[in-house]
């Protein structure tokens, strides 16, 4: 999910306080199947 948080360029996307924000295309991790 982590690389989903780029833009569409590739590029983080960065705040004003320079915390890389979601981009379009992000999606939340599914982490169901490492959980029992």
């Amino acid at each position: 999910s982590n690389m989903s948080k780029l833009g569409n360029d590739g590029k983080p996307i960065y705040n004003e306080h320079g915390k890389v924000l979601k981009g379009p295309n992000y999606y939340k991790p599914n982490l169901g199947k490492y959980i029992k």
